[in-house]
């Protein structure tokens, strides 16, 4: 049983009145509601801070600085104003440490970085602190605004807005028992936060073409205290030098990578990221996602396919992807060939078994294009590749051989039974597919081989009736003159597999 304690405020609905203030909806009276926000916090520190959680504490001094600064760029003060900085930094500083320190709780000091993880803080906040704290120049005006925002983001997600701080009423929709309300409260929230990673990274998108190294890399690496070392590091604003702009933006871009990355571990919700990313699709974004989250590009692939093949299947369906790539020529170039440009041939490797279930499960037009890119991309590969390397890992040419051999395996399977034909029913729409009965021709080499078979059983049956002998009549038809049948032995005989001559 968790013991009371004392509060500052009277009840749970002045709580709430609080948070209004701290975080209003209505532009109009924004700035005055916050400044009521920041007078009712000062009031309960009247009564005793020991008894004003940390949080509610830091919110108000962060949305301060805010104030602060508002106030000093609408009266025309420089926009580098130091004090306006200082009142950032240490209000960000407090944020930190009043989460931090009381879990330090071990015989030996704790990595800021792993107590940051437990309490879900994001890492850049522990080096904006470091940076604050002990560098010799103060972090960017800019950055700064960036970095108070995100705070009381955060703090709005993990207190204002917590579910604990709900009225337990709410259990009772759903199924009875609070499940299914709380299972539609998850997606809810996981849909809203996907929206805001979104929307931010669409904001960030010249950063992300601008610095493209940062998430290019194949390195997954936090941010250290070396990306703000005191020598490199100049002001922001005044455009002196890079050194400042390079780490601040490589700490924005991180950012929002790390939240990409976690609304994709929920493996149940894979679903719901692909769908959104569809409905705003964006090829630079394709890229940043297949480098960054950890088996999307099979993952996309498998939706792709699946989508590809309903749309085949179903003449009156109109699948997302149908929606977004009216034709065959503009999926193939705007998504297909992204996705095989962007793909790693050594994850494809380890991830292998996952691959191979999503062609066998997904067989297509679409899955032949993809195996003969990708056969072609380990070939590119292999000719390319340095020999000295090649000989020193044995183990993996034999796997790369392996994988390459299955792919052969599936494109000589695939292409008997798919050919441009699905392009042509692609292509078409929902209407123009109801209206005209489409029949994808069989494979060339496939009818032939039919026809035959189909000749030779006619035949058989033809000797085996007549006793092996057909007249020919006029119009060249076979016609039986005995219904003997005449065996003979056959000198020299040997036995030959079935079909051989």
């Amino acid at each position: 049983m968790i013991p009371p304690r004392i509060v500052p405020w009277r009840n749970f609905a002045e709580l709430e009145e609080l948070k209004g203030w701290f975080y209003p909806n209505s532009k109009d009276t924004i700035n005055g509601k916050r400044h009521r926000a920041v007078q009712r916090v000062q009031s309960y520190q009247l009564k005793g801070s020991q008894y004003l959680p940390h949080v509610v504490d830091s919110t108000a001094q962060i949305t301060c600085a805010v104030l602060l600064d508002e106030k000093e760029t609408s009266l025309g003060a420089h926009r580098d104003s130091i004090p306006i900085r200082l009142s950032y930094v240490m209000a960000l500083i407090r944020f930190v440490n009043g989460l931090l320190d009381p879990t330090q709780q071990s015989q030996f000091a704790i990595p800021l970085h792993t107590l940051a993880a437990k309490i879900e803080l994001p890492s850049w906040f522990v080096d904006l602190r470091h940076w604050g704290t002990h560098e010799r120049d103060l972090p960017g005006l800019e950055m700064l605004r960036w970095a108070a925002n995100e705070a009381l983001s955060w703090l709005y997600d993990h207190y204002w807005n917590d579910e604990e701080l709900e009225d337990e009423e709410d259990d009772s929709d759903g199924d009875g028992n609070g499940y299914g309300y709380e299972r539609n409260d998850k997606l809810e929230r996981y849909m809203d936060s996907l929206a805001k990673t979104l929307d931010k990274w669409k904001r960030l998108k010249s950063e992300f073409l601008e610095y493209k190294w940062v998430w290019e890399s194949e390195q997954d690496s936090l941010i250290t205290s070396s990306n703000f070392s005191g020598d490199d590091l100049v002001n922001y604003d005044s455009r002196r030098g890079k050194g400042a702009l390079e780490a601040s933006s490589e700490i924005i871009i991180r950012e929002n990578l790390r939240q990409w990355q976690e609304l994709w571990k929920l493996s149940i919700y894979h679903n719901a990221v692909i769908e959104k990313f569809f409905n705003n699709y964006d090829q630079v974004l394709l890229k940043v996602l297949i480098l960054n989250l950890n088996n999307f590009d099979w993952k996309l692939i498998e939706w792709v396919a699946r989508n590809y093949k309903t749309q085949q299947n179903d003449d009156h369906a109109t699948t997302m992807l149908k929606k977004k790539f009216h034709v065959w020529e503009e999926l193939r170039k705007r998504l297909l060939d992204v996705i095989i440009e962007n793909l790693n041939n050594k994850n494809i490797k380890n991830k292998w078994q996952n691959w191979e279930k999503v062609i066998d499960e997904n067989a297509s037009y679409l899955i032949l294009y993809l195996c003969q890119s990708m056969l072609a991309k380990f070939e590119t590969e292999k000719v390319s590749g340095s020999s000295w390397r090649n000989k020193k890992r044995k183990k993996q040419l034999e796997s790369t051989m392996e994988i390459e051999a299955k792919l052969k395996e599936y494109v000589d399977n695939l292409s008997s039974r798919f050919n441009d034909g699905e392009i042509n029913v692609y292509d078409l729409t929902p209407a123009e597919k109801g209206d005209v009965p489409i029949k994808v021709e069989i494979s060339p080499v496939l009818k032939v081989d039919t026809n035959d078979i189909l000749g030779d059983l006619k035949s058989l049956k033809q000797r085996m009736s007549s006793g092996g002998v057909v007249n020919k009549t006029q119009n060249g038809e076979g016609k039986e003159t005995s219904p003997m049948k005449n065996w003979s032995r056959v000198q020299n005989w040997e036995p030959k597999p079935f079909g051989v001559l």
